[in-house]
């Protein structure tokens, strides 16, 4: 499953038993937790708060995410 979200909130949860960090991310309408033991876990952090991202998810759980970038909306005056 693929779907877009704003992050609100991010849980650092236990660690696995092999040592790995675990989160829950809350976004607007939508709670997920990362998968157990994925590589993917150490990018997980509070800079994530307020910004747009794609998520990847495997039976429920994020496997994969990428930042949205906006196209800017800065307007420039010609002299």
């Amino acid at each position: 499953e693929v779907f877009t979200g704003i992050v609100r909130k991010v849980k650092r949860k236990s660690m696995t038993r092999s040592g790995n960090p675990t989160y829950t991310i809350f976004l607007d309408n939508r709670t997920i937790d990362t998968k157990p033991d994925a590589a993917i876990n150490y990018f997980i952090s509070d800079s994530m708060l307020d910004k747009e991202y794609v998520f990847i998810l495997e039976y429920g759980r994020i496997i994969g995410f990428q930042r949205v970038q906006h196209p800017s909306t800065e307007t420039t005056t010609k002299e």
